[in-house]
């Protein structure tokens, strides 16, 4: 093989290398997208899921604490319902319209034990669902009709 050759093929690899891995800094470095939820002077740090697996995952298998959550963002309203299927704690499920005012909310959602694991929701078309602690709409007073603040 001619000296041009090899250098062509070794400046290929490096390149290739390269690529590899800035690819592998990027998936380590990148953090999953969060934005602060808040109503009145009760703000949450939450995960937010857009994709379908994020989406079918959730919470599942995580301890939140107390102001920590996920949002669930649509890319059109929908009424989808959600389950409890692998998760520590009961949580309180808020369902949004896209004013982001309250719709529904299921408090205190109990954890399934139990295959099939119920569903619940609102036939109502929402935009976002919010997923906190369970007892937090409670103790901040959060109610139907209530307008959260957040931005995308």
């Amino acid at each position: 093989m001619n000296t041009k050759k090899k250098d062509f093929l070794w400046l290929i690899g490096v390149i290739i290398l390269l690529i590899i891995i800035i690819i592998i800094l990027i998936k380590l470095s990148s953090q999953p997208e969060s934005t602060n939820v808040c109503f009145k002077d009760n703000c949450f740090k939450t995960v937010i899921a857009r994709t379908p697996l994020e989406m079918a995952k959730g919470l599942m298998n995580q301890h939140i604490n107390k102001n920590g959550g996920m949002l669930f963002v649509f890319k059109t309203p929908v009424n989808d319902k959600f389950w409890m299927k692998n998760t520590l704690e009961p949580l309180d499920i808020i369902w949004l319209d896209e004013n982001k005012q309250v719709i529904f909310m299921s408090k205190n959602t109990p954890v399934c034990e139990n295959n099939p694991c119920p569903s619940y929701g609102t036939e109502q078309k929402s935009l976002y669902v919010l997923e906190i602690k369970g007892g937090t709409a409670d103790q901040i007073g959060l109610n139907i009709g209530d307008k959260l603040n957040f931005s995308l």
